[in-house]
């Protein structure tokens, strides 16, 4: 399954709204009417995926996003873990995606003993 399709046509929190328009994704902050989050081309999600191709063990991802990352490469992980400052964004994309570790918090705060 394309990660484009996993979620549902409309989202919404207090202050966020997913949706889809022209089959692609969005994000939009309501407090401020900006759209701050969007489904990339195939071209760029071919670029990622080369880039990633090699990834494995623990892997820290700082934004959540669209979990573009840990829905596509969880096979060849250990364990994916999603670094988020919004806990809304971690809200409506948890019940989407429930195999990762997700953590709110400031990543340039974050600390762990855990290797990545």
């Amino acid at each position: 399954m394309n990660i484009l399709n996993i979620y549902p046509d409309i989202i919404e929190s207090d202050n966020f709204i997913l949706y889809k328009k022209g089959g692609c994704n969005f994000l939009k902050d309501k407090r401020s009417n900006d759209i701050i989050m969007y489904d990339f081309s195939k071209n760029t999600r071919e670029r990622y995926h080369n880039s990633l191709s090699d990834i494995n063990g623990n892997v820290l991802i700082v934004g959540l996003g669209f979990g573009y990352v840990g829905y596509n490469y969880k096979d060849k992980c250990d364990s994916i873990t999603y670094i988020e400052i919004e806990q809304e964004i971690i809200d409506i994309m948890e019940p989407y995606q429930p195999d990762f570790e997700y953590i709110c918090c400031d990543a340039f705060k974050f600390e762990t003993d855990k290797r990545y």
